[in-house]
């Protein structure tokens, strides 16, 4: 089933720690954040298999806001099995060398 075009929200989690934000995926592009990143990139589907490269930036330094990837900034490229309106990624950043982020994205809304 394809990707449908909406908001998700996005549970990740990595060595580090983890969090939750939500992105809007809309005819393979991706736009999203959570309280301490802002999130931009591109994904494809080629049956149930996606991939999708996304940049990470800071928007808003806090002492209690810190990076699961341990960087301000990163290029991220994740791949995961999409199933319809709910599925589960896995990415590496070279930026963050060793740390793996694994996500599960849930469909909110259109």
């Amino acid at each position: 089933m394809p990707v449908r075009n909406g908001l998700y929200k996005i549970d990740f989690e990595t060595q580090r720690g983890g969090g939750q934000g939500v992105v809007y995926l809309r005819n393979g592009k991706i736009w999203g954040g959570d309280s301490g990143w802002y999130y931009i990139g591109t994904y494809e589907q080629d049956g149930d298999d996606f991939t999708a490269s996304v940049t990470l930036k800071d928007h808003t330094k806090h002492t209690h806001i810190t990076s699961a990837l341990g960087v301000d900034e990163a290029e991220m490229t994740l791949k995961g099995v999409a199933d319809g309106d709910a599925f589960k990624t896995k990415g590496k950043s070279k930026q963050a060398p060793g740390v793996t982020f694994v996500c599960k994205l849930s469909r909110l809304s259109d």
